[in-house]
């Protein structure tokens, strides 16, 4: 992206830019990889001051489309956990964006077998973790998040009286790391890799 519109700017203005047109647009598209894109596109026409060829925007669109496409790789030890974990627990995947994105790189990725329900939301905020405990009839003590954002995964369960387990990731979006100040002290645990969870899990001594 930076490279296709090398033209326009830097690097970090194209970056800032796109990072303000997501945060514009995130209340009207939502999360997930179109939404991505279409903010890709309004960054282009903004930052090219509308001067960026339809062939430039061709190629932003083929990028998307091979993004909606791509099979991401599963860390090492993360199908081996999924497996003796599933065998003990009722396991469930919460992710957060457009409904048939979601679906489709779930079932690319080979893992839905291991969870029990499958969570598919437009965000991850504190109510929709509430939300998601009433329906199943989970008490908050007994749930366990474990993702790599502390904002959308980890605290807000905290919150709620359940378990937060960060999942230590170098990349993270930016917006991510905005965390509730209300949230700032609350306590977690960390893990560096899924495996990792096991001899968690046997120290917390869950049911």
């Amino acid at each position: 992206m930076a490279g296709l519109l090398a033209a326009y700017g830097t690097q970090e203005e194209i970056l800032a830019a796109l990072y303000k047109i997501e945060m514009k647009n995130m209340p009207l598209y939502g999360y997930g990889i179109k939404a991505f894109g279409l903010s890709l596109i309004e960054t282009a026409i903004a930052i090219s001051q509308e001067k960026i060829r339809v062939g430039d925007i061709k190629t932003i669109l083929d990028m998307v489309n091979h993004m909606l496409t791509y099979t991401l790789p599963v860390y090492p030890g993360v199908e081996s956990t999924l497996q003796q974990l599933s065998k003990k627990y009722p396991l469930m995947m919460i992710t957060k964006g457009d409904l048939l994105d979601q679906e489709m790189k779930i079932n690319r990725s080979g893992l839905r077998r291991y969870f029990t329900h499958i969570e598919v939301v437009a965000k991850k905020e504190t109510d929709t973790y509430k939300t998601i405990m009433e329906r199943h009839q989970i008490p908050p003590d007994s749930f366990l998040m474990v993702g790599n954002s502390l904002r959308s995964d980890v605290l807000p369960v905290v919150s709620l009286g359940g378990i937060g387990v960060l999942y230590v990731n170098e990349v993270s979006w930016a917006h991510e790391n905005e965390i509730d100040p209300a949230h700032q002290a609350l306590p977690y645990h960390s893990i560096h890799s899924l495996p990792e969870l096991i001899p968690l899990l046997d120290q917390l001594n869950l049911q």
